[in-house]
């Protein structure tokens, strides 16, 4: 099993964006496809935000913490003075199986959360039972068209517990499957999930 730091970064432009956009669109496009380019890297990809709180998302996932940190400092570097960073999850990924980049899934969501105190005083095997039924229904659900997902982890290292990174072709249908999970029993255990960061692939938008 390969471990995996994962770094989702929002930003909010300012009144300067404009006049340089295209020149920093060009070397955001150049830096994360070096990025994407290099072994050590699972995912680089930036998106444009669909909410009101950002403008523009990357999302940075590297087994080398050290290429996260230096494609963070590039990407704050080449908006220094035309944006603002407005939201950022730092986390971990334990990959247990492969993913593979989907050109169907053009829709990002970043979805902190967090559970009680109770959950953890749970035995184990009823965590675990209560966990496959959650999956269970996602999975099923018959509006779940190949929706992907990575369970990352924040444990001491973020303000949230969890991070759940989804790639998905329909944002209606991810809606509907989101809902349906509101019905299940591990629901009794969350206690935050937010802020949700919601984007579409590519910079065309912004």
């Amino acid at each position: 099993m390969e471990t995996f730091v994962s770094e989702v970064l929002a930003f909010k432009f300012n009144g300067n964006w404009h006049a340089k956009r295209a020149a920093i669109k060009e070397e955001l496009s150049r830096l994360l496809s070096d990025c994407a380019s290099r072994p050590s890297f699972l995912r680089a990809k930036a998106y444009s935000s669909l909410r009101y709180d950002s403008d523009v998302i990357f999302w940075l996932m590297s087994k080398d913490p050290d290429e996260i940190a230096k494609a963070k400092a590039a990407i704050g570097s080449l908006l220094d003075g035309v944006a603002s960073i407005s939201n950022g999850f730092l986390s971990v990924y334990k990959q247990s199986r492969q993913h593979e980049p989907s050109h169907d899934n053009r829709f990002f969501v970043a979805y902190p959360m967090s559970k009680s105190p109770e959950w953890y005083l749970l035995d184990e095997a009823e965590r675990k039972r209560i966990v496959s039924e959650h999956v269970k229904v996602a999975t099923s659900s018959q509006n779940n068209n190949g929706i992907s997902s990575f369970t990352t982890e924040s444990f001491g290292i973020g303000d949230s517990e969890f991070v759940v990174i989804y790639e998905l072709a329909d944002i209606a249908k991810w809606v509907a499957v989101t809902e349906e999970l509101r019905h299940v029993e591990a629901r009794k255990w969350i206690t935050n999930e937010r802020p949700i960061l919601v984007g579409i692939d590519g910079l065309e938008h912004v």
